[in-house]
């Protein structure tokens, strides 16, 4: 397990996933993205 200096490093790495079947499905001209919370490490550690 990594042990981090400060809280702020690990800010930011929930991954983002692209949603490119609702965008096909709906016809949309936007990107869609949805976060993996589950894939948190805070959330994992947390279990």
């Amino acid at each position: 397990m990594k042990v981090y200096k400060h809280i702020y490093e690990n800010i930011g790495n929930t991954p983002l996933v692209e949603l490119t079947n609702l965008e096909k499905e709906f016809s949309l001209r936007a990107k869609l993205v949805a976060k993996v919370e589950s894939f948190n490490n805070q959330q994992r550690n947390l279990r």
